[in-house]
């Protein structure tokens, strides 16, 4: 594989609040970031719960993609908070808004998982802290409240990974050939 004289790699990070993407370039002595695009992101406070706005997350990424295509990054990473999902159809449809972690639904689930899986055996499975923002928090009230949603879904996708699918779809802006993605 011949190394680019100059190698430019895109970071996008996602915030609970906005994002950006920063574009890095390596010339083998010297890195240069550059700031290509800022973006606001908003969650959706409804009735029923607090979503992230996925469409209009997937538009500001593409904005950002569109914003560094002229620099021709030959990679891109993105990173997001990591704790929330999407659920697909067997299809590969969106089944509705993903929650935000902020969601109050998963409020006193860390107590009833416990009651399934002892404390001790969960953090030996995943190593990480216990928070109720956490996905398997979230994941277990998505359960109790719509039961029947997990029979139709083909896969959790982290709205990290959200943001991968398009790379392999036809209106995929095409200028990258990875992304980095973050399970929850």
């Amino acid at each position: 594989m011949k190394v680019p004289q100059t190698l430019r790699l895109l970071a996008l990070d996602i915030g609970a609040g906005s994002g950006r993407s920063i574009l890095g370039e390596f010339n083998g002595r010297k890195i240069n970031l550059c700031e290509t695009c800022r973006f606001s992101n908003k969650m959706v406070n409804m009735n029923v719960g607090v979503y992230w706005n996925i469409a209009l997350l997937l538009e500001e990424v593409r904005n950002a993609l569109r914003a560094s295509r002229n620099r021709k990054p030959e990679a891109v990473a993105i990173d997001t908070w990591g704790l929330d999902y999407c659920l697909f159809s067997r299809h590969g449809e969106l089944l509705g808004l993903p929650h935000s972690y902020r969601d109050p639904r998963s409020t006193g689930m860390k107590r009833r998982v416990f009651e399934k899986v002892p404390k001790a055996e969960l953090f030996n499975i995943t190593g990480i802290q216990f928070m109720e923002i956490n996905t398997i928090y979230q994941l277990f009230a998505h359960v109790q409240k719509k039961p029947r949603t997990f029979q139709y879904f083909r896969e959790i996708v982290s709205d990290a990974g959200y943001t991968e699918l398009p790379a392999n779809r036809p209106d995929a802006d095409g200028i990258y050939q990875c992304i980095n993605h973050t399970a929850a």
